[in-house]
């Protein structure tokens, strides 16, 4: 999921105010827009303020911001035009600033415009939505406000595009609390994919355990190794065997891989010294 709100959101130390900042939501939000070289689309989303008993109100503006999906997984957020599948320069939005208010839903636009040299490839940009600080606080009260960014994801994709993802690794850490899996997967064409992984740990055929996720996307000449958690997890000593399995959601068959490994039952520490 390509919401994203980021910072921390803080509780007031008084009553709620007039003119505090609603709580809002965006949709979609994402989006893919298939552009030409030379040609231009525009898009929209809405920004809607949630319901609330008291009158609320705040200034929200709207920033452009490049990202990319680091080597762990992790979304990361860059100056606009920095990145070298950047986007951000073809893109005209409007407002860029404005005035929400409780139950209401303010129209984005955003108008793309690629230009007549541009290779095909997946080109990506975003727009940060946050609130803009009151100027002044009220004389008598003491208020913590919630700064709160969100970020609306931008794909740009020039055709011809096509994936070739690919399977790397599979392996378990039970050195950590709690055990740890990390599955290795690289993208060698030049679309993403949003992978989808299912694990399953067997113990002399019978299952000890097994879970699925929504990995990172997958970036065109991207590689991950993502972590994912299994919680407490606990193995009767022994050899294991773990599988894992991906479905890259690209049409392609889905991608397997086996590995076993070996619990030890490792003997009781001494009691303390007297």
């Amino acid at each position: 999921m390509f919401l994203l709100r980021l910072g921390a959101a803080f509780a007031a130390l008084s009553a709620p105010v007039d003119g505090q900042m609603p709580q809002f939501s965006i949709n979609p939000m994402r989006t893919e827009v298939e552009v030409a070289p030379g040609a231009e689309k525009t898009i929209s989303f809405e920004i809607e303020g949630a319901p609330s008993l008291t009158p609320e109100r705040g200034r929200l503006i709207l920033t452009a911001t490049d990202w990319k999906i680091l080597e762990d997984g992790a979304l990361s957020f860059t100056k606009a035009g920095s990145e070298e599948a950047s986007a951000s320069s073809w893109i005209i939005f409007s407002p860029t600033a404005f005035t929400l208010e409780a139950e209401r839903t303010q129209l984005v636009r955003i108008t793309i415009r690629v230009p007549a040299s541009a290779k095909p490839g997946v080109y990506r940009s975003a727009l940060f939505i946050e609130e803009r600080a009151p100027a002044t606080v009220p004389v008598g009260e003491r208020i913590i406000y919630a700064r709160g960014r969100f970020a609306f994801i931008i794909y740009v994709i020039i055709p011809p595009v096509s994936p070739k993802p690919e399977l790397v690794d599979a392996e378990i850490d039970l050195s950590s609390e709690p055990a740890r899996l990390f599955i290795q997967m690289t993208n060698t064409g030049t679309r993403h994919v949003r992978p989808v992984i299912k694990w399953v740990i067997r113990h002399d055929s019978v299952t000890e355990a097994h879970g699925a996720a929504d990995a990172a996307v997958l970036l065109p000449g991207a590689t991950v190794r993502q972590r994912y958690s299994l919680g407490a997890l606990k193995l009767a000593p022994g050899k294991h065997e773990l599988s894992a399995v991906v479905d890259f959601q690209d049409g392609s068959p889905l991608q397997s891989m086996n590995r076993n490994f070996e619990v030890v039952d490792l003997p009781p520490s001494p009691p303390p010294a007297q």
